[in-house]
């Protein structure tokens, strides 16, 4: 009984050394991060859901538009660009197939500066291959100002509020 045991035990060992041998004459070995690099160029947005909408923002009102897309026009295993229309450059970093994209913050004043409307798009997710990506879009929007109430009370909203978009985009 023991010595099959140790036959069965030397074999299951012979077959890992085989298998790591294969990996280091491959370069390929399982349970590395993989390493995307976006494809440069035209994406578009395949599904564009509402996840918070504390806001009444619409499609409209957003500086980002789910029927235009976006564009990439710089990549590496590091980072990238993404841009979202010819106003909003947005700056990401990648990890393996992790991106996160520095927030963009504006400020506009209304009303001889008693509206200050400020807000902040953060974007975040994963690529599932070069090609498709699966992301979020969060933006926050704040009043200063002593103009806020009747905006407020106008579009029927309490600052600060958020709204959130979950996003799948994929390269032509």
């Amino acid at each position: 009984m023991k010595s099959s045991s140790l036959l069965a035990l030397a074999i299951l060992m012979s077959a890992c050394e085989e298998e790591e041998e294969k990996n280091r004459t491959t370069g390929i070995s399982v349970g590395d991060e993989a390493e995307i690099i976006p494809r440069l160029g035209q994406w578009y947005y395949d599904v564009w859901e509402w996840t918070a909408h504390e806001c009444g923002v619409t499609d409209a009102d957003l500086p980002i538009s789910s029927e235009d897309g976006f564009k990439i026009p710089e990549s590496n295993r590091n980072r990238f660009d993404l841009s979202l229309d010819s106003d909003i450059e947005l700056s990401c970093s990648l990890s393996g197939e992790e991106f996160l994209c520095g927030e963009v913050s504006t400020t506009s004043s209304y009303n001889d500066g008693t509206v200050e409307l400020q807000i902040e798009l953060l974007t975040e997710g994963h690529f599932r291959q070069e090609s498709f990506m699966i992301g979020h879009h969060q933006l926050e929007l704040d009043c200063h100002g002593d103009g806020c109430g009747a905006v407020e009370a106008w579009f029927g909203v309490n600052f600060p509020c958020s709204a959130g978009i979950d996003f799948n985009a994929f390269h032509e």
